[in-house]
């Protein structure tokens, strides 16, 4: 995928270069996971890199009714260590955004008048 995805915003810079990794496994969850060993856990037995609290609700619809889904995540937190700032949350939210923008970008008008 061509996407540009910045790795500063507002004096806060990301700690590595940031990508689109595509095939991820996640999982949901009703609480924000802040134990590593349970992060680990969950990592190890369910292969689940992420997990967020929105996107089963989006999947449990979707497939519910027989149709596919794509879940973009910015993800800005990892497991075990201090929360990021906002600066960090704001860029992983726009990345999702741009993603999710070249990916509809992408698809056919003509095959969505389909269905």
């Amino acid at each position: 995928m061509d996407l540009e995805l910045k790795e500063c915003y507002s004096g806060t810079c990301l700690p590595g270069t940031p990508k689109v990794v595509f095939g991820s496994k996640a999982s949901t969850s009703d609480f924000y996971v802040k134990n590593k060993a349970y992060g680990d856990f969950l990592l190890e037995k369910f292969n689940a890199s992420t997990t967020d609290s929105a996107s089963a609700a989006v999947a449990l619809t979707s497939l519910s009714n027989g149709k596919l889904f794509v879940v973009f995540q910015g993800v800005s937190n990892v497991v075990g260590v201090k929360s990021s700032d906002s600066a960090s949350g704001y860029l992983a939210s726009y990345k999702a955004f741009l993603a999710a923008t070249k990916f509809i970008n992408s698809i056919s008008t003509q095959g969505l008048a389909c269905q």
